[in-house]
């Protein structure tokens, strides 16, 4: 039998509700649904008491009914007081085709036929996957093996680092370290923020976007393409008018995250490699009584256009078992790493993951960046 936590992660992936939600906002869904969710009427004044003793958190709260012995279904933030699901201890019902199977209004329909179980392929939300991310690099410790004239050469050099906030300052970019590279990218952040707002005679400005492209090219990619400074000062234009972008590169991807820092992350070859690597660690395959079933499949529902991405160096290409698309030059594929990335940031804020909850969109690319090495 469902439980309420069933019923709102399907309602999450339906797009009805989004996380964290609050007591309201479940109310209102079942006000919609006539007090049905998954097959169960809820009473509206009943259902704040429902999240509150199945949650735990904020801090060492724990909710009356798990300290009873009851399933924890979500975790309560605050203030003020929302909640998530709880997706540790969430598990994938099993699905009988003789019971009832709710429709959109909230009523059901049965038919007949054998049990069945959800295909382990069924749909998986954005933020359920953004949450796997966070635990998954905290969780697993990070070394590197550098092939140096035919010897193996481990990084970091004293032996494997674990948890969000040691993998970030274990970074490197060539001679940069992580903190050398974050003061870097914020001169050439201040730098895009006042052509942005500059008043200058057009031919400045174009200059300037040149300047600044010039440099960030150096840094990151010097083997990057080269472009006319009108049409470098068009695309920033157009970025910081609509938001959205004509066309992207390994190198404009850097141009375009520091010029909108808290919108758009650095997608190149090896955070793409990073995104594809934990996404089949994660969705792995599955056994079942007609063999393997591939799980990846829900990763790639939610990120369709999150894929190959060439680079050379370190340990890309890489083998991935999974069919993907190809990925660079692809603005679908900046727009969904965009995504990804800004849920995996909320994620880390909302958690305070390693005490902090002023996690940036440079710091989750630079751990992944490193994971993709």
């Amino acid at each position: 039998m469902s439980n309420l936590r069933d019923a709102i992660r399907i309602e999450i992936e339906r797009g009805n509700l989004t996380e964290p939600f609050n007591v309201k906002a479940v109310r209102e869904l079942l006000g919609k649904y006539g007090g049905h969710l998954g097959g169960q009427h809820y009473d509206l004044e009943h259902v704040g008491s429902i999240l509150a003793n199945h949650s735990t958190g904020p801090g060492s709260r724990v909710g009356e009914s798990v300290k009873r012995g009851g399933e924890r279904l979500f975790i309560k933030h605050a203030p003020p007081a929302t909640y998530s699901i709880d997706y540790g201890t969430y598990e994938i019902p099993e699905v009988d085709a003789e019971s009832a199977s709710v429709k959109a209004d909230g009523k059901s329909t049965s038919s007949g036929g054998h049990q069945q179980r959800r295909p382990p392929e069924s749909p998986t939300s954005r933020g359920d996957i953004a949450l796997q991310f966070v635990d998954y690099i905290r969780e697993k410790p990070f070394r590197i093996a550098e092939n140096a004239r035919g010897a193996l050469v481990w990084y970091p050099t004293a032996g494997p680092v674990a948890g969000w906030n040691n993998r970030l300052h274990a970074y490197r970019w060539g001679s940069y370290s992580w903190i050398a590279t974050v003061t870097l990218l914020g001169t050439y952040i201040v730098d895009l923020g006042s052509l942005r707002h500059s008043t200058a005679p057009l031919l400045t400005r174009q200059n300037e976007a040149l300047r600044i492209y010039n440099a960030i090219r150096a840094w990151g990619n010097p083997r990057g393409a080269s472009y006319t400074a009108a049409t470098l000062l068009n695309r920033l234009s157009a970025l910081w008018k609509t938001g959205t972008i004509a066309d992207v590169d390994s190198t404009l991807t850097k141009l375009y995250a520091l010029a909108r820092p808290n919108d758009f992350v650095i997608y190149d070859s090896r955070v793409a490699a990073a995104i594809l690597t934990v996404a089949e660690d994660i969705f792995r395959k599955r056994t079942s009584a007609r063999g393997f079933v591939e799980t990846v499949s829900r990763f790639q529902s939610a990120y369709p256009r999150l894929g190959h991405y060439p680079g050379p160096g370190g340990t890309r290409p890489r083998g991935y078992r999974a069919r993907w698309p190809h990925a660079y030059r692809v603005v679908g594929a900046q727009l969904d790493a965009n995504d990804l990335c800004g849920r995996i940031m909320a994620r880390l804020n909302v958690l305070k993951e390693d005490g902090r909850k002023s996690w940036t969109l440079r710091e989750v690319e630079a751990v992944l960046f490193m994971e993709g090495y």
